[in-house]
């Protein structure tokens, strides 16, 4: 019986780091803005301006592009939150990965009356 407790409790284990693993490869590359949704919609057409997030497989993460300042940092992620964590600041945001669309990016601070929605197409 404690056999097969130990063999119960190790397959647990094992199942929720692999499920974390698969939730943080999902973020893994680079991801280019096409768009924010708040009380108004920009986009780079309407901006003139880039964002670009890099999520590498270390845990490191870099934003680049016009739309806000490049800075270099770390990420953590569970099931459906995405911290990133830059030098001077953190941003801490839920995620989404559509299903239909495994290179589209949504990051939502909550709601419309919470802030702004950004969504980002994968490019690599």
């Amino acid at each position: 019986m404690k056999k097969i407790v130990i063999a119960f409790l190790a397959l647990c284990l094992f199942c929720g780091c692999k499920k974390e693993n698969e939730t943080t490869n999902a973020v893994v590359g680079k991801w280019a803005w096409f768009k924010s949704s708040a009380w108004t919609t920009a986009t780079p057409q309407s901006t003139g301006q880039t964002w670009e997030l890099i999520f590498n497989r270390n845990m490191t993460c870099s934003q680049t592009g016009t739309h806000l300042p490049p800075k270099n940092g770390t990420y953590t992620v569970t099931s459906d939150s995405l911290k990133i964590t830059f030098t001077g600041d953190s941003y801490v945001t839920r995620f989404a990965i559509l299903p239909s669309h495994a290179d589209t990016l949504i990051l939502d601070a909550g709601s419309f009356v919470d802030g702004p929605v950004h969504s980002f197409v994968r490019i690599n």
